[in-house]
């Protein structure tokens, strides 16, 4: 089904200030915010599969009843999308992965929830261990598939966040105030090893060269 109005499409990808993104969001927008959680992103397993199928059939039934949407944010694949909103503006917030695929680990580690990653995290003995696991490389690019960010509307930088905001405040026309939420207590930088940076920056090749990609875009 093609939908003629078209939302702006925010991903959420993990740890890339999302959350912070999402009560900014709700707080200025309200209803003309489409907040889209819930279809597990990075869980392979048949069972998310199915719950991301189920979700994309209710979501066309939600919005069609409320339709007053300018801004659908949150975490789910490009892909999802594409049929519904083929000419809508996709816009996002990357980060170094050196820095992204440990926050990821801490966060699921110390998360309450009880799923398929969160089990999957805390039963991993070491960061080495996630960090060599294929689910969680290269999950920017992933998530983004099959979007280039060069033809993307907007991609910010975690570091340059409250620029991203400027920048998407003109986009929905909506002034738009940094609201910070789920900061790892440990703070925003990991002194890793050299080794374990190696290891990220192999394992996240293409995430790696989407990063600088937007850094200087």
């Amino acid at each position: 089904m093609c939908m003629s109005k078209c939302p702006v499409i925010s991903i959420h990808l993990p740890k890339c200030a999302g959350s912070s993104l999402r009560n900014t969001l709700k707080e200025k927008m309200k209803d003309e915010a489409y907040l889209d959680y819930g279809d597990r992103i990075t869980d392979v397993s048949f069972e998310a599969k199915q719950t991301r199928a189920k979700r994309k059939l209710q979501f066309l039934t939600d919005y069609q009843s409320s339709h007053k949407a300018k801004i659908i944010h949150g975490h789910f694949y490009a892909t999802k999308y594409l049929d519904i909103f083929p000419n809508a503006q996709y816009v996002t917030i990357v980060r170094d992965p050196r820095s992204l695929v440990p926050s990821y680990y801490s966060y699921l580690k110390r998360s309450r929830q009880n799923n398929y990653l969160t089990r999957f995290a805390k039963n991993c003995s070491s960061l080495e261990e996630f960090i060599d696991h294929e689910w969680f490389q290269n999950i920017v690019s992933k998530q983004l598939y099959p979007l280039d960010i060069s033809s993307m509307c907007l991609v910010g930088v975690q570091q340059k966040y409250n620029e991203y905001l400027k920048r998407l405040s003109e986009i929905v026309g909506v002034a738009l105030e940094e609201v910070n939420e789920n900061v790892n207590p440990k703070g925003p930088e990991y002194n890793l090893p050299s080794g374990l940076v190696a290891r990220i920056e192999a394992n996240n090749s293409d995430d790696m060269e989407l990063y600088f990609k937007a850094l200087n875009q």
